[in-house]
């Protein structure tokens, strides 16, 4: 769980209105004097989380610009969640709580007629929300055995909260409460133990050696299978220097080159004149795109960009009015030409569809690296660092370097959505090539077909006729 603690602060006054509310009405036979007494309880709860977790305000540890941290182990975080009363005993009267309210709200039908008159009061559905994650998380955590394999990290950090009245998003530094599990074995146990079969599958289950590394299974049959896109319907391409020669390495000290930035947009230049439709571009970072996108627009490439495409950018943040505005712009002006220029681990890359016309080709730019300075990233490294013999886990740095590899593959998979659809896949990387274990890493059916070449121009030869070949067909 990651829940914005600020948020309880407004989930306790909301909770105290309703309180306030149902004592309007003194009906026995309502409910409500129990309903009262399940929201108080609930109140009481959250208060207490509430103000333990802003008793580690003074011991946070700073990182950078507004952001600071405290992490503890799983071990003595439970023990001083039990000492302060949230124990398995009372985590379970909340469970009853919640399930008593939500479902009184889910069915109607049990209400008298003179209840179902009246509004009932209720809390938030996202104080409900949270609670359920708090209670799921907390039982696999307690649980015998489980607490090492579990970090709770308290974050200080710049926040995006939407404003209940005028449903805009305002900034705010809030405090972040994260039960971070390390070890999905914990969890996929209590499956696993129970099932005859356990069968996944997923286009972007590769490299599969993490799988079975992280979920403490081995799966006995394992297939790595092709695209069910015929292999005239994909040109997969790796472009490992700009068309100055200037070498793709997208690692953090090249890509904040102004040779590296104008190469990029030279080539999604090119390919937005090349390529009809919808283009689609997967940045590493946020950071990196608001960078690239200062740069082209300074140097007139952005201007020209626009002569082949409508440019869309990815909003930061979870502000979903910002995102479906993005969204909605770059479907008006697909068919005339639109390039969509998004961030790997984003909304875009891994939850929307972009079939036939929306996506006719995706670039992704460098290696999505988690952030190597987030806590959650830190702990989870040095937990497998320390189990990774005795539990058979990846060590901390193939963990991290497969996390890259996997939000990469999510993106890319963006362009091909059934068996009639076509589209280019342009990965630019110059640290492919020779590195067997970063080519591995690839979904198959991409890396059996890839093209590595540091020649833009027979690579945008290569675009042109696969481009015509399709268009005519």
């Amino acid at each position: 769980m990651g829940e914005a603690i600020t948020n309880l602060e407004e989930v306790i006054e909301k909770d105290r209105q309703c309180l306030s509310y149902s004592k309007e009405y003194q009906y026995s036979d309502m409910g409500f004097e129990s309903q009262e007494s399940q929201l108080h309880g609930i109140k009481l709860f959250l208060q207490t989380l509430l103000k333990w977790t802003l008793g580690f305000k003074g011991r946070l540890i700073d990182d950078y610009f507004e952001h600071s941290h405290y992490s503890l182990d799983g071990g003595t975080c439970l023990k001083q969640l039990q000492a302060i009363g949230i124990t398995s005993d009372r985590v379970e009267q909340l469970s009853g709580w919640v399930t008593v309210i939500a479902d009184k709200d889910k069915d109607p039908s049990e209400s008298s007629p003179q209840e179902a008159d009246i509004k009932r009061p209720k809390p938030k559905t996202s104080t409900l929300f949270l609670c359920e994650k708090f209670i799921i998380t907390y039982r696999t955590f307690a649980s015998t055995g489980n607490a090492p394999s579990f970090s709770l990290c308290i974050k200080q950090s710049p926040l995006s909260l939407e404003n209940p009245q005028t449903h805009k998003y305002e900034r705010l530094i809030g405090i972040t409460l994260s039960i971070n599990c390390l070890n999905p074995a914990v969890v996929f146990k209590h499956l696993s133990s129970k099932c005859h079969s356990v069968i996944v599958t997923s286009g972007t289950l590769s490299p599969m050696d993490t799988f079975q590394s992280e979920l403490g299974a081995i799966f006995r049959v394992q297939h790595e299978g092709k695209h069910v896109v015929p292999r005239s319907n994909f040109l997969a391409m790796n472009l490992t220097a700009g068309p100055s020669g200037h070498s793709f390495n997208a690692g953090y000290k090249n890509a904040e080159t102004f040779k590296f930035q104008d190469d990029i947009g030279q080539v999604i230049c090119k390919v937005c004149s090349l390529v009809p439709h919808g283009v689609l571009v997967f940045f590493p970072s946020y950071r990196l795109l608001e960078k690239v996108s200062e740069r082209w627009q300074a140097t007139g490439t952005w201007e020209k960009m626009e002569n082949h495409k409508v440019i869309v950018s990815e909003p930061r943040g979870s502000n979903r009015y910002a995102f479906n505005e993005a969204m909605d712009e770059f479907d008006a002006n697909v068919e005339s030409g639109a390039l969509l220029l998004a961030v790997c681990r984003g909304k875009i890359s891994e939850g929307v569809d972009f079939a036939d016309n929306n996506a006719r080709a995706v670039i992704t730019i460098g290696l999505p690296f988690p952030n190597f300075k987030s806590t959650e990233i830190t702990d989870k490294r040095k937990y497998n660092d320390k189990f990774c013999k005795d539990l058979g886990l990846l060590s901390g740095q193939e963990w991290y370097t497969i996390q890259a590899f996997r939000a990469v593959n999510q993106a890319l998979g963006r362009c091909l959505r059934h068996i009639q659809d076509w589209g280019a896949i342009i990965m630019i990387e110059s640290r492919l090539p020779g590195n067997d274990r970063y080519w591995k890493s690839i979904s198959r059916w991409i890396r059996d077909e890839m093209i590595s070449t540091e020649n833009c121009s027979e690579a945008f030869e290569r675009l042109k006729y696969f481009c015509h070949d399709k268009r005519g067909c």
